[in-house]
């Protein structure tokens, strides 16, 4: 997504930022002991492995999770050890499940499966999105949710179904891509393809990602390559989609980003598929629909460009429910700098709020989470002896109701709770010892060792992150290439 143009920071402004996002961080934080329908355990741990090398880490958790009044009882990842860089609180991924891998333990349920209801299983917690479907709008300064379809007012004409390439991720056929009439993809007659390019619809990336390569012969040059020789055009990239619209973007749009953003049109694609970024999404109204099995469906539409989306934190911006179609509802993101966009999100009851990434190019959902304690009793004290009973009552009633769902949660996702949180209970029983220590200074000097090392790190981070960085805000690399349960 573009971002504006590195500037040079001052020592204390720098410290400000360091020092405010250092904050961010550690309050925006998952704590599972405040939400009374959390369940989950340590003991049954995720791993989470992007393509640029960042690596999330923790445990498997369950709990009530809103999105712009739509919410679901949903399994997710309590993200507990990052190895890499990621914005946000976490990630929200709209994306479809991954292919699973012989052999290997199952992935996590994806997260939009549960919020839309699409198996049609939904419990009485919770109020699913009526249509399991969503949709994605950017402009050059803000980006906009609607669950439930799209508003018929933000689009010119009549929406154009596209077949998915596959069923674990949102891929568009792409048979030309023309800069001025200078076409990019140029096809060899005979080839050993089908004479289009697989495109990813992905919200985390910034711009676009063309391939620097032939394509295994299919090809006779590289799109990338001839892209270089058409920046100084004036002309918008007209994409021609096999059995669909035609989609245009205009030189405004893609210019903007190629001006202000280091790297902005990539290189680096997985499996040498081309990557629709932030400027199909500012050209084009991209609707997504589930289906209970099989492939999702894809529906492509021009832009309507006196519509207005709603800008975060905005009381006068539109929120909420779309009259004429009432199920809609629009959820303005976060724009944070053009460095990625960020959609508000509430978890467990009461409610704790974060604003995580979104991203249409995986499935994995989580959030970064603060360890986990001693597990929680229900106190039972001054109270009667029936009290006492009924109380106890409520409590079993409450347990059988909780292994329901679990039960029911193994046997759609594969996987259950209930083991790893017999585990953790024994060990937690056993109790830990903790006499003697340290005296209470050399605690006090190590945290503060620790909080100036932390802070320069973060600095540089920051600072190497904008001048460098030109990708998504997600983890770079942008696409998951392994989520699993150990």
């Amino acid at each position: 997504m573009p971002m504006r143009p590195f500037t040079s920071l001052s020592i204390r402004s720098l410290l400000v930022l360091v020092l405010a996002q250092a904050c961010s961080s550690i309050s925006s934080l998952y704590h599972t002991s405040k939400s009374t329908l959390w369940r989950g355990s340590d003991a049954l741990r995720f791993r989470t492995t992007y393509a640029g090398g960042t690596e999330l880490d923790g445990f498997i958790c369950s709990d009530l999770i809103d999105i712009g009044g739509y919410s679901s009882l949903a399994p997710f990842g309590c993200i507990t050890t990052i190895t890499g860089m990621l914005d946000g609180a976490g990630i929200a991924g709209f994306g479809p499940a991954p292919a699973r891998v012989p052999g290997s333990a199952p992935p996590l349920p994806p997260f939009f499966l549960s919020l839309a209801n699409v198996s049609g299983d939904h419990g009485p917690i919770g109020k699913p999105v009526p249509e399991p479907s969503f949709s994605f709008l950017t402009s050059n300064s803000t980006a906009e949710l609607q669950l439930g379809g799209i508003d018929q007012d933000a689009i010119v004409g009549s929406l154009k179904q596209v077949t998915s390439l596959d069923s674990h991720s949102y891929s568009i056929p792409i048979a030309g891509m023309s800069v001025g009439g200078e076409e990019l993809l140029q096809f060899v007659r005979g080839g050993n393809g089908d004479e289009i390019v697989p495109a990813i619809l992905d919200s985390g990336t910034t711009c676009m990602c063309l391939p620097d390569s032939t394509r295994n012969g299919d090809l006779k040059l590289s799109p990338w390559k001839k892209f270089q020789e058409l920046l100084g055009k004036d002309a918008p990239i007209v994409l021609t989609v096999a059995g669909g619209p035609q989609v245009e973007i205009s030189h405004s749009i893609w210019r903007r980003g190629v001006e202000d953003v280091k790297g902005c049109l990539s290189r680096s694609c997985p499996d040498d598929r081309i990557v629709l970024g932030d400027w199909m999404f500012q050209a084009c109204a991209v609707v997504f629909r589930w289906q209970p099995e099989g492939k999702p469906e894809i529906f492509l539409a021009p832009r309507n460009p006196n519509y207005a989306l709603g800008k975060f934190g905005d009381p006068s911006s539109f929120v909420g429910h779309v009259k004429r179609q009432p199920i809609i509802r629009r959820v303005p993101l976060l724009d944070e700098h053009r460095l990625t966009f960020l959609v508000p999100v509430s978890i467990g009851r009461p409610p704790q709020t974060f604003e995580l990434v979104f991203d249409t190019g995986s499935s994995f959902f989580g959030v970064r989470t603060a360890a986990l304690r001693a597990a929680g009793s229900i106190l039972l004290t001054n109270i009667t002896a029936n009290k006492r009973a009924k109380a106890l009552r409520a409590i079993a009633s409450k347990a059988e109701e909780i292994e329901w769902r679990k039960r029911k949660l193994a046997k759609a996702s594969g996987f259950s709770l209930s083991s790893a949180m017999k585990q953790r209970e024994e060990q937690e029983d056993t109790g830990r010892s903790r006499n003697g220590g340290p005296p209470w200074w050399a605690g006090l000097l190590v945290a503060l060792i620790g909080v100036f090392f932390f802070v320069l790190a973060l600095g540089m981070a920051i600072v190497r992150r904008r001048m460098q960085r030109g990708g998504g805000g997600k983890p770079a690399g942008s696409f998951v290439v392994g989520s699993r349960i150990t």
